[in-house]
């Protein structure tokens, strides 16, 4: 609530951004399994759709690469994000969850849990440029993605 202020469409997103309590209660509602799974609700948007007064601006944000270091920031173990955003969001919508082994087409993410980065438009892989973090130092970094056999962006 409190970055909202300036009217950052960056910001603009759904559901709303909160207050630093309703943060927490959520991280503790992650830590003792009342919420399920996460979703980044990566939403990109073209920059004339953002870059408007914030009452017509477009809701959304890119989140695919600023989703795994927030979480570490905001004290959530690895083993916890990996379950809540990978495993448990294809255990709820029925999806088999890939395996590792010879044969099968590779699906996974490798992420570093230590690197230190700097969001920043060198560093965006996105299309879309619709985020308040850019220009931030961000701990945690993914390094590799495979999906469905083919290696993706990184």
């Amino acid at each position: 609530e409190e970055n909202l202020i300036d009217f950052d469409s960056n910001y603009k997103v759904k559901p709303p951004l909160r207050s630093k309590a309703d943060n927490k209660a959520l991280i503790a509602g992650l830590k003792d399994g009342t919420i399920d799974a996460i979703s980044s609700q990566h939403r990109p948007e073209e920059i004339e759709f953002k870059n408007v007064e914030f009452e017509i601006a477009h809701y959304g944000i890119i989140a695919l690469q600023t989703v795994l270091p927030l979480l570490l920031k905001a004290g959530l173990e690895t083993s916890l994000i990996v379950e809540k955003l990978a495993i448990a969001p294809r255990k709820l919508m029925k999806l088999d969850v890939p395996q590792i082994k010879v044969g099968s087409k590779a699906n996974f993410t490798v992420f570093n849990p230590s690197t230190e980065w700097i969001f920043n438009n060198e560093t965006n892989k996105s299309k879309s440029a619709n985020s308040p973090l850019f220009n931030t130092i961000l701990k945690g970094k993914v390094a590799l993605i495979y999906n469905n056999g083919q290696h993706i962006i990184y």
